[in-house]
């Protein structure tokens, strides 16, 4: 009875032991968080509790914004969202990907609202269709998920959270704008007659 009972025990810690090993992958508390800086002026940061900003994360979300993996046809983000052109491409009439860490609702249209997490699984799934047989049988993709979310199953909420993460850091501060407002510059007369136009009802834009 005796050795029966430490044959027991012994099958117990060892399935415990296992089972520990199985699931000793990096957890997300291991990841590098990132506390970002906003700019004077600018509202409270509209942040994700379920998806803690990370250099991992962030870096992970960069690389899938330049990568045409996300896409069936060649295309990444940052084809239609120059960084030259502020993350917009006039000729695309595509928005402006700067900022929307402080937004609710999105696209020109605001027809999806929520976080920007939101936004970004709407582009995964239903703007580029994402393939994500592609993201899994890639050569670095599935460690790179791992570090970042704790496994290396790639789904599109976590393509949305990296992606999220990334655009979160676009951050616009210190333009001449920014600058106009704490009276460091003028702006020019045409400047001027711009801002007129677009926080007016000349223009509308606001």
């Amino acid at each position: 009875m005796k050795n029966l009972f430490v044959f027991f025990w012994l099958m117990v810690i060892f399935i415990v032991a296992s089972c520990k090993k199985e699931g000793t992958i990096t957890p997300v508390e291991q990841v590098h968080l990132v506390t970002l800086d906003i700019p004077d002026g600018f509202p409270q940061l509209l942040l994700n509790p379920s998806n803690p900003l990370s250099e991992e994360g962030i870096a992970l979300g960069r690389k899938l914004y330049y990568d045409p993996i996300l896409s069936n046809t060649g295309q990444s983000c940052s084809s239609c969202h120059f960084q030259s052109n502020s993350f917009s491409h006039s000729a695309a009439n595509s928005l402006a990907h700067v900022n929307l860490a402080w937004h609710e609702a999105f696209l020109w249209n605001g027809s999806v609202e929520g976080t920007l997490e939101d936004a970004m699984l709407f582009e995964v799934n239903d703007f580029f269709s994402t393939d994500l047989t592609n993201l899994q049988l890639h050569a670095t993709y599935p460690n790179e998920f791992k570090k970042v979310f704790g496994s290396n199953v790639i789904s599109s909420q976590k393509v949305a959270f990296a992606l999220a993460q990334f655009v979160r850091t676009m951050i616009s501060a210190e333009s001449r704008f920014d600058k106009y407002l704490k009276g460091e510059v003028m702006l020019s007369a045409s400047e001027l007659n711009g801002m007129d136009i677009f926080l007016t009802e000349r223009g509308d834009c606001f």
